[in-house]
């Protein structure tokens, strides 16, 4: 009885001491987040794999910088410019390169 009469008062001694202090260390922030960055839609010429000399298989591919690679989109299937040769097609995109590979967050077919 006699330690839980001296433990009471103790414990609020400390609850009252740890609220009254302030703290010198600066309280962490979170800078604010970034706007992601609108990249506007850009048309790439856009062929079937087996009309590219160093491809030689079927799949989709544009041409980013002078260079084909592969394009992902979930619209897409696995032979969209078959058929098509080096004509190819004329496509409206925006995205990001991707381990190699352009991953379009639009996609659209130009007539």
């Amino acid at each position: 009885m006699m330690k839980t009469l001296l433990l009471v008062p103790l414990l609020a001694l400390l609850a009252a001491a740890c609220t009254s202090e302030k703290s010198e260390v600066p309280e962490e922030t979170t800078p604010p987040a970034e706007a992601p960055v609108q990249v506007d839609a850009q048309v790439h010429n856009a062929k079937c794999g087996c009309a590219l000399p160093d491809v030689g298989k079927c799949g989709n591919y544009i041409e980013v910088d002078g260079e084909f690679v592969v394009l992902e989109h979930p619209s897409l299937g696995a032979m969209d410019y078959c058929g098509k040769g080096d004509a190819g097609a004329q496509v409206k995109v925006t995205g990001e390169m991707v381990d190699g590979k352009y991953v379009a967050a639009s996609y659209e077919v130009m007539p």
